[in-house]
């Protein structure tokens, strides 16, 4: 299981309406995992935990329900296509 705690981060971006690309330059690591937080309310800043009942996912691969590892190999572009839905509201 990936370790997907506060802390283990290595880079946040804001997407700010559907179909938005982000990009994480300079991984510095060869696995790494994906989650995204949907702020319904359009008052979380970024900083500090996110608001309680926001809708939440991992990237995960098909047919699977945990965290899902993305190799990224030196120099290697990767590209995933993440989507989710209120399935799942954080505590």
């Amino acid at each position: 299981m990936p370790d997907m705690r506060p802390g283990s981060f290595i880079g946040a971006q804001v997407a700010r309406s559907n179909g938005e690309t982000v990009s994480f330059e300079n991984v510095g690591v060869a696995t790494v995992c994906l989650s995204g937080f949907h702020d319904e309310q359009g008052g979380w800043t970024g900083a500090g935990a996110v608001l309680s009942g926001s809708p939440a996912s991992a990237y995960m691969t098909a047919g699977s329900f945990a965290p899902a590892p993305i190799e990224v190999g030196a120099g290697e572009t990767v590209r995933v296509e993440f989507t989710f839905d209120d399935a799942y509201r954080m505590p």
